[in-house]
Parts: structure tokens; sequence; C-alpha cells
């Protein structure tokens, strides 16, 4: 029976038909009743098209022409429940790198209908459905649903398809010797799945349909095979391009519900690379625990992949780092940037500015702090210490050697130290990739491996005579780098890398895949092999475990190789806290100590807050008040200013602030104002955020702008007409360095000035 939406939709459809003369239609591009999507019961699928015109469909993925299936009177889709599959039975992809193996038993069967209208020697554009019928309709799955259709020698043909080792592994295995190697553990042979580039990437058709059944993209795209030497696995990476030339140059949706975005020009089905015979999700789980940090991490969801109607597993929608995530994520044109890759290798722009900076930091001729203080100008140390540090927790066994990009914004001038990041010219780095991390060799033959748990990776990672550490190196011999890399490795530990908040995370992820893990594990099959996959629930949960066990010992193992390797004594616990939440808040180094940061635990009782920290390692604690109110006193330390440095010993640190009321700024005065009068901002040195008092005795027009140094604008902090009384203005210098300020007060024409000073 046809619903009433789709009886209307063919009323408005032949209504279009007949409004255009028909010697200047084209054939147009069958329309389906119902539409695309998943379905509890059999259904009959109607095709529509001009009264004149003839349809050809297929149900195989390819492109009609004249010798496909002419349409007559309705297409037949049903459960499919109990038909074998096709193309994973085809066992060429993989060169015995990762053993191909038969799914166990038949999977998920959708139906893929793809249909062109055919008119006086004209074709139209082809139309593409998925239906996904099964009992359980929308419930079926409880993750979205992604299809791809195409030609099957796109990806399965022996001369041109990307997702076997075809003629490349065939001419490169009848050359020589090559025919005698085990290639066991040689991932990277010639194949056809190892081919690059544009002039490999094959036509398809891509749908999107939302865990409710909603279809919400559905376009031409093109795909390529993703990634290293994963492409040598049963299950390969795509990688998906929307391009004009396909129709739609943007996959315009909200993609990942954490984002705003709805806009992106690559999106890739991600396998879980060398992960994909234990969890599924590791490198997604590490890149969720990060990505409130300053570097730059790819979003995530897993989804459930058909292709040609073939249940394809388990797949991790990822974003793709490109000219065009930087133009779409900052609008930065692409030509505005330079990324480098691996040891300096030019993905865009140029690396004479990196190797430029580099050269700098090891000049002699130059004094030490002066070229710590170039370097600052130069990339971003708090990204780079966030970035280098969580790899370092994770134990990533693929890195820094490889797997590690790094870009920077060519801002007008150099450095500007005024604008915003990532828009002030310094280089930042990029998360991906980290399968090998996070106990990723764990098994359960604890014979045979020493946990990850123990790695001493800041040792790996500060090796002598590599490339790939002679940055960290080098920065650590600075001091003010040194501190600033101890202290953010214990707010990390303290907060993201906080034991519960992890497992949570984890616990979180796993249960999202587990409903369907059963599943795509029988979609793989079961080879005994080096990449044996878990075979049950259990098995798999198992592997889960590892990252568990991680998640638990491994804070007290790397708190103490950290604490060795920077020479530190040993360890001092900050009790931090605040008289009322309501009022404001403690940041200790880089971090705030309140509810929204990931991690902060007991923020119901405010005065227990405690972090363990480095002894000899000069820590920065600031109150700072929310609106309305002002920092009065340490509870402890009732002399001190509301920005301390506190250098531990052994011994515990308790820190209580209390705020105050401020005046409102509405509130008149008894006495009223009988001058201008600008107070000292509050408080001063501040890191970010201070507030600015001022009085004025009667009404009139003021502004009040924060200059740099030399003379140059920062911000308009008002410029305004304002009644009599008291007022105040908070600045915030999150996007500033550290350094002496200026703000100037103006009541009719008359100046008046102080200093500020912004210490990080």
């Amino acid at each position: 029976m046809i619903s009433t939406y789709a009886l209307r939709l063919s009323m408005i459809f032949l209504w279009l038909v007949a409004a255009v003369p028909l010697a200047a239609q084209q054939p147009i591009p069958p329309l389906f009743i119902p539409q695309a999507g998943v379905y509890s019961n059999p259904i009959n699928v109607q095709l529509l098209a001009g009264n004149d015109d003839t349809i050809f469909y297929t149900i195989d993925g390819s492109e009609p022409d004249s010798s496909s299936h002419q349409y007559d009177t309705g297409i037949p889709v049903g459960f499919r429940s109990d038909e074998p599959p096709n193309l994973l039975t085809i066992d060429r992809v993989s060169h015995g790198y990762m053993t191909y193996a038969p799914p166990k038993g038949n999977v998920q069967m959708a139906t893929v209908i793809r249909a062109r209208s055919y008119r006086d020697g004209q074709w139209s554009r082809t139309s593409t459905a998925t239906y996904l019928v099964h009992p359980d309709g929308v419930d079926r799955y409880k993750l979205p649903v992604l299809s791809i259709a195409t030609d099957s020698t796109n990806f399965f043909g022996h001369e041109e398809g990307i997702y076997v080792t075809g003629i490349d592994f065939e001419n490169w295995r009848n050359t020589g010797d090559n025919r005698f190697l085990d290639l066991t553990f040689r991932g990277s042979v010639p194949a056809n799945y190892f081919r690059r580039g544009r002039e490999h990437e094959k036509p398809a058709h891509f749908e999107m349909f939302e865990i409710d059944g909603s279809r919400v993209i559905a376009q031409d795209i093109g795909v390529r095979i993703h990634g290293g030497l994963s492409r040598a696995m049963r299950l390969k990476s795509l990688r998906l391009y929307s391009r004009s030339d396909y129709g739609a140059s943007r996959f315009r949706y909200q993609v990942f519900p954490d984002q705003e975005l709805d806009n992106y020009n690559r999106l890739i089905l991600r396998v879980s690379g060398q992960d994909m015979n234990k969890t599924m999700f590791r490198d997604a789980m590490m890149q969720e625990l990060v990505k409130h940090l300053s570097f730059e991490t790819q979003s995530y969801r897993p989804a459930i992949l058909f292709l040609n109607g073939e249940f394809w597993g388990i797949h991790n929608i990822r974003e793709r780092y490109d000219n065009f995530y930087f133009e779409i994520k900052y609008g930065i044109e692409s030509d505005r940037i330079d990324y480098l890759t691996g040891n300096a290798s030019v993905v865009e722009g140029s690396r004479a500015h990196y190797v430029n900076m580099l050269d700098h930091l090891q000049a002699v001729f130059i004094s030490s702090q002066n070229r710590y203080n170039l370097a600052k100008t130069r990339m971003d140390m708090q990204n780079f210490s966030e970035y280098m540090l969580s790899n370092i927790y994770f134990n990533n066994r693929d890195w820094p050697h490889n797997n590690i990009d790094f870009w920077r914004y060519k801002a007008p001038g150099g450095f500007d130290e005024t604008a915003p990041p990532p828009l002030d010219g310094r280089w930042r780095w990029m998360m991906f990739d980290t399968d090998m991390g996070f106990a990723w060799t764990d098994t359960h033959r604890e014979s045979t491996y020493l946990s990850q748990v123990y790695a001493n990776t800041i040792e790996r990672v500060s090796r002598e005579s590599e490339w790939s550490t002679r940055l960290l190196r080098t920065l650590l011999t600075f001091p003010d780098f040194k501190e600033q890399f101890a202290n953010t490795h214990m707010d990390l530990m303290n907060t993201a890398f906080q034991q519960e908040r992890v497992l949570s995370v984890i616990n979180r992820m796993a249960d999202a895949i587990e409903p369907h893990i059963q599943e795509h594990m029988n979609r793989m099959g079961f080879h005994d092999d080096r990449w044996r996959l878990p075979q049950t629930i259990e098995e798999w949960d198992e592997a889960v475990g590892f990252m568990r066990r991680f998640a638990v010992d491994r804070p007290d193992t790397l708190n103490e190789q950290m604490r060795r390797h920077l020479g530190f004594k040993g360890f001092s616990t900050l009790h931090a806290g605040v008289n009322d939440t309501t009022m404001g808040y403690i940041q200790v180094n880089s971090i705030d100590i309140r509810e929204s940061t990931p991690g902060i635990n007991n923020i119901g009782n405010p005065s227990r807050w405690s972090g363990a920290y480095f002894t000899d390692n000069t820590i920065t604690v600031t109150a700072v008040p929310k609106d309305g109110w002002v920092f009065d006193y340490w509870q402890e330390y009732p002399d001190s200013l509301h920005s301390m440095r506190i250098t531990p010993d052994q011994n515990d640190i308790t820190l209580t602030a209390v705020f105050a009321k401020t005046v409102s700024v509405e509130q008149e005065y008894v006495n009223s104002p009988q001058e201008v009068k600008l107070d000292q901002n509050y408080p001063n040195p501040f890191n970010p955020v201070t507030t600015i008092r001022f009085e004025i005795p009667e009404n009139a027009d003021v502004t009040l702008e924060v200059f740099d140094a030399i003379g140059r604008s920062i911000r308009v902090l008002a410029d305004e007409f304002l009644f009599q009384g008291v007022h105040q203005r908070t600045f915030d210098g999150s996007h500033l360095s550290s350094g002496v300020y200026y703000y100037i007060l103006r009541v009719n024409g008359i100046s008046y000035s102080r200093s500020l000073t912004l210490l990080k």
C-alpha cells in the first residue's frame, strides 16, 4: 500500500512531467515509491518516470544500461535472510598479510536498486535507493546505517579493482624470486589496494540512514582505499569524496552530533586500522579522551556499512585531514597554510618556517632565553606539550617516527599575538592513527607479551640521534619549557587521564557497538593467524579489558617514569578549593578546577579537589572570580595575591580561595563619586581574566580600551554613554602572550591610564 506521503510525491512528480513540453524534456530520473529506508515487512517498490520513458534497473550496484532489467509493474523487496553473500566470498582481498576468511554463515542483506530512464537515445542520471527489510525494522541496528553502491568491478575487478590484490600483485609475484617469498609479515608489497591518487578514485553512490531510519545523505561520490599497511588487511578503510563532478560538492549533514559542522568535503570510513582484530574503537577512544585539548583530533561515529547490499561490518566515520579541513573548520584558504608530515615533508605550503625554527633553537650564538622566546612566537608550546604528553600516556608505539602531522596558518606579517588560536601563525599538531597505543600488544598470552602499561615511552621519545625526537629533546633543555611540560603532564593525569574518567569513556564507547560486535565478527570470519579476531562477545570484551587495565595501572607507572626522566625528587599533593563554587573557581597551571573540565571529580565539595604535582617544580595557582564577585583572600595565605607561584616540597599543600560580592554596576554609592577614578585591575598579575573598575561623577561618554606595549589596540571594553556611578568591565587575555599591557579610560575627552600584567 502506498503511503499518503508517497502518493503526494507521485502526484507532484507527474504534474512536473506534464508541465514541461515533451520535446523540451530530458529523460527524468526515476522516482522510488516507497522511498529508501528501513522496513519491517516486505514491500513492492514502484518506479515512476515520464510517460514515454523506459526504465532500466539493477540490484547489484552497477549502473543500469539497456541490458539491465526493464521495469514493468514493481520490484518486490523482501527479508533476504537466507540468501548467501556474493562479494564476501571473494578471497583476493589480501596477499597473506591478513589471511582471508569467509563469513561464518549468511549475513544481513539489503536491496540496492539503481534505475535510469531512457528515451530517444538519451539516458537520465541514475537514481539509487537502498532498502533494508527486517522484522525488527528500525530497531535492527542501534547505529547509523551506510550504503555504498558501485559496479563491483570498481572494487573487485582484477585489472582495476581497488579492494583486491589484482594485477599489480600478480605481476609482482611473477617477477624473479618473489614467488617464493613468505608474505605473512610483509604488508607493503605491490597490490591494487595500494593504488593512490585521483586516477584510482571510483564512482559510487552513498546513502546514510540515521538510527530512526530517515535517509539524511543520498549523493554520488568518489571512493578510494584509505590508510597505510592496513590496506593489506581483509577489511579496508574507505575515503569518501564529495565533488561537484559527481553532483553535490559537500556532504551537507551534521554527521557528528557533537560538532556544529554540517559541511564536509571528505569523510573516512575507518575500520580501526591495526586494531581491527581487537576492539574496533581504540583510536577513536584515545582521541575522544583528548578532543577538548588544543591540538586537532578527528571526530568519530560508529556505523554499519552495506556494500552493494551486503553487510560489510562496523566502520567508524571519521574526519579527514586535508586542506579542505582547515577551510571548513577555520575558514582558512588552502594557500594560507603550511601543512607538514613526518620529518617535515610538505603536504601543503612550505617547510621553510619550521626548519628555520629548529635551526634557531640550536643556534649557540644566541642566548638560551632568546632562543626560547623566539621559538614561542613560532610554535604553540602548550599545544605541543599536550600533544606529546597525550601520545606518551597512550604509549603510541607507531609514533613519533610515523603518524605525526603539524600545521600553521601563514598569518600576514608573521606571528600575530593579538589573533586568537589558531590564527596567530604558530605551529600546531594533529592527532591521528593511534591504533598501536593503549595496550595494543597486550593479549591473554601474558607469558609472551610484556604489558604495555609499563612501557617507558618518555625515554623512547627522547632518544638521541633520531629526527623524530629532536624537537622535544631540544625544548627540554630550556627551564621554562621543562616547567610547563612537567606541569602539563600532571594537569592531564589529574583530569583528562584520571582513571574513572578514562574507564567511563571506554565503557561508553564499547557499549555503543557491543550489540553488533558478534555480527561483525561473523562477517569477518576466522583464521588462526597473528591477526586472529575475537570470536565471541567474551573474547572481544577481554580485548577491551586490556584497555581498562591500562587505564587503571598506567598513571602511577608513567608518573614515576616522568619524575625520573625529568629529574624531580618526588610528588606533592595539592588540595584546592573555594568557599563557594557559585562565586568563582581555582585555576591550576593549564586547568580550571570546575565542573566543566573533563576529569574533575568531587566538584560538589570544592575544598576537597586534590591533584599530585612534582616537587621542586613551580606551579601557578590563580583564583578566578565569576561575574559579580571578586577575590578576597586565600584562607591559608591571607597576604598573598590572587595568583601565586608555589614550588612544592614533599608536604601537601592546601589552598582555599575566598570570594566576596562586588558592587553591582547598577548600584549607586551612598556617596556618589566626586571625581573620575580608574582603579588598578584586579587581580593583577592575571591569567587570563581580570576586572577593571572605574568611577565617574556624572553622566558621560566613556571609552575603555586595552593596548599592547607598542601602542596597538587590543580590545575596546567600553564605548558608550554611562550614568554617574561605579562601573566595571572584564578583560580576557586568553589569546595573548605574557607581558605588560595598558588600559586607558577616556571620560569626556580626558584620558586616565594604568598598566596590567598578563602572566601565563
